[in-house]
């Protein structure tokens, strides 16, 4: 891999990706919202910059010489299909991880999941790269009870606007047969497997940053019934890049690798992890008390539209994962690793 295109350079998975491309020595050309070329690089940048520190890299001295960067709204195709005429050499790869992660705003989703993958993969018909890595997720079908399937679609049984978009993104790509593509599919992504450290604490992160201020107020919460058995599908950020980036470089194409954890912890786990790297205590014993279930209640609406994640797990067929990486332990998040993501939160949130 030589010569590399990316969306979503800004995001955890994308900056993570162009931070290790950089590393080993590939030309990438990165499309970056912006109002020019000169604001959408400073973004890059910057974002560039904290993950050359955080993942303990030196940032390489011909960086300037190897990162073109254009600013481009991948929901508008002239915006997209203008970078063509800065580009003339052969694209080897293009890696499209850009994608709006929001529950309730279908019309942004569409835009950007839909309509933005369209014209990336317009894009790719014209630079005619020899991979196309398409960035989708485990919750596919967050509503479906079944096995979810590495090169089957589930079938259509989605909780909110993102799902349903990237959905659609997928048989969108699926259905075409002149892009050589590859699709990658990564559950709820955290700090990385070795320190716990990330760019900025979304999703999984509401909770921890829930028990702490609980925490702080020296308060418990009410123990959920399920605490136990439900598992919470987290995988570590540096496990995604890593994976993703062996991936992208196979001969194989039209198959897809659902990057999750192999042995997800459940939401006792979590606790646990958080009350050993703090110290405070953070859940009361369950009882049946019912101020308490009325306290439980309220903290089940208040995350409501991450629920089914925090509380749920999907089966996920790996076959391909476990052939390509053997017993696929990196996934997986033990106690101690737990307790180093949430430690990394709580220094830096």
């Amino acid at each position: 891999m030589k010569r590399a295109l990316i969306t979503g350079a800004t995001g955890l998975v994308g900056c993570g990706l162009a931070r290790q491309l950089l590393t080993d020595g590939v030309e990438l050309i990165a499309l970056v919202r912006g109002n020019n070329n000169i604001d959408a690089r400073k973004r890059l940048t910057d974002a560039l910059s904290d993950q050359f520190i955080l993942d303990g890299y030196e940032i390489p001295e011909d960086l300037d010489n190897r990162l073109s960067v254009y600013a481009a709204d991948i929901t508008n195709i002239d915006s997209v299909l203008s970078v063509t005429e800065h580009i003339s050499d052969p694209i080897d790869t293009i890696w499209h991880s850009a994608a709006c992660v929001n529950f309730v705003d279908a019309l942004q989703c569409e835009k950007v999941n839909i309509e933005g993958s369209k014209n990336i993969l317009k894009l790719a018909g014209k630079l005619k790269p020899q991979r196309y890595n398409h960035f989708s997720t485990a919750f596919i079908a967050g509503g479906y009870d079944g096995k979810i399937l590495e090169d089957e679609m589930p079938p259509r049984e989605t909780l909110n606007a993102y799902e349903d978009t990237k959905y659609q993104s997928e048989l969108n790509l699926r259905s075409q047969s002149e892009i050589p593509y590859t699709i990658l599919r990564p559950s709820i992504i955290v700090g990385n497997r070795t320190d716990g450290k990330i760019r900025s604490f979304k999703n999984f992160y509401l909770i921890v940053k829930y028990f702490a201020k609980m925490a702080k107020k020296n308060r418990t919460i009410p123990r959920f019934s399920n605490l136990d058995t439900m598992k919470i599908n987290l995988v570590p950020l540096d496990y995604v890049v890593d994976t993703s980036l062996k991936i992208g470089k196979l001969p194989s194409t039209g198959k897809t690798y659902n990057i999750v954890n192999s042995s997800p912890p459940n939401i006792g786990m979590v606790v646990k992890s958080f009350e050993t790297a703090t110290g405070v205590k953070v859940m009361e014993a369950a009882n049946d008390d019912p101020a308490s279930a009325e306290e439980a209640a309220l903290i089940e609406a208040r995350f409501k539209e991450f629920m089914p994640y925090f509380f749920g797990s999907p089966d996920y067929e790996l076959s391909s994962m476990k052939e390509l990486f053997g017993d696929l332990e990196k996934s997986t998040l033990p106690h101690e690793c737990l307790v180093e993501i949430v430690n990394f939160f709580i220094k830096n949130c």
